[in-house]
């Protein structure tokens, strides 16, 4: 059926169809998913998006959705990302790829395409455009706020952007931003409101995390960090699954944050990323010092005995 189709839009016959079905056949193919079938698009759009904008733009969004929303995503969206932003539809296109993200995937499938969905949010929007702060796509991630701390998480142009996103995010955000802007504000985080939010949204801690080790500013995120840490053993799987994965992942050329990193790593129970590489390295005073610090306030008094 789909190959048939296909003949037909490539074909001159297509021309002897009422516009609107020309765009139904259209529809139709995009919702495959096959990257290839962006050609067809290139071919036919123009001539028909008069006619059905709306049903155009939400079979693209279904194509695309069916590469991002899975288990392995498949960067070919990208592709579809891009002929939208050349067309100047954007915006309700990634709005169409995050409103896929509320229908029900396993949790699995939901991280990885997320992760790749905040990267492609990261490069096709301009925090810095008074235009982007009207838009379907920061309406709809209102409404997800883990995608919205992978986009913080995923930024890696600098602080002057990271500061853009945060003000951007503020309006549906209002009250997970404050851990953002005192680290933006090189003032220590307040360890009581992170912890809130570590309670609320985890992600948004992650991301957090990822923003300080990236900007090198980790030593005003430690104490709340480590207060938290410490209490891991009244933590749920998933946010004691979320930390170490953050720390296991989490980008710094810092090297005593490479060192406090390592021990709240071994204070979680899991092994130090850093520490077979830093015993060599110039800077392995500073590693050492990152790390002595973490670890003694970190570690727990042994219990008493009975």
């Amino acid at each position: 059926m789909a190959s048939d189709v296909r003949r037909l839009l490539r074909g001159t016959r297509l021309q002897e169809l009422p516009a609107a079905d020309q765009a139904r056949a259209l529809c139709y193919v995009l919702r495959e998913g096959d990257p290839d079938d962006l050609q067809l698009a290139e071919l036919r759009w123009d001539q028909l998006v008069a006619t059905a904008s709306t049903e155009m733009t939400e079979a693209l969004s279904d194509g695309a959705a069916n590469l991002l929303w899975r288990d392995e995503p498949d960067g070919r969206v990208s592709r579809y990302v891009r002929f939208a932003a050349q067309r100047r539809f954007a915006d309700e296109f990634l709005a169409g790829l995050i409103r896929h993200a509320k229908t029900d995937r396993s949790p699995g499938t939901a991280a990885a395409g997320r992760k790749m969905a905040a990267e492609l949010l990261r490069d096709h929007v301009n925090p810095m455009d008074s235009a982007w702060g009207r838009s379907r796509v920061l309406g709809e991630l209102g409404q997800d706020a883990p995608l919205a701390a992978a986009l913080l998480a995923s930024e890696n142009a600098g602080r002057e952007r990271v500061k853009a996103w945060v003000a951007w995010l503020h309006p549906v955000f209002p009250d997970f931003l404050a851990p953002y802007r005192e680290l933006l504000g090189d003032r220590e985080v307040n360890g009581t409101a992170l912890r809130k939010l570590a309670d609320a949204e985890p992600e948004w801690v992650m991301g957090l995390l990822h923003v300080a080790g990236r900007l090198g500013k980790l030593e005003p995120v430690l104490p709340g960090i480590l207060r938290w840490a410490c209490e891991y053993d009244e933590m749920d799987t998933r946010a004691h699954a979320l930390l170490t994965g953050a720390l296991m992942s989490m980008r710094t050329e810092e090297a005593g944050g490479q060192g406090a990193i390592d021990a709240l790593l071994l204070l979680l129970g899991m092994a130090p990323r850093f520490l077979p590489d830093a015993s060599g390295r110039a800077d392995s005073a500073v590693y050492q010092n990152g790390f002595v610090w973490t670890w003694t306030r970190g570690r727990r008094p042994p219990r008493a005995g009975p």
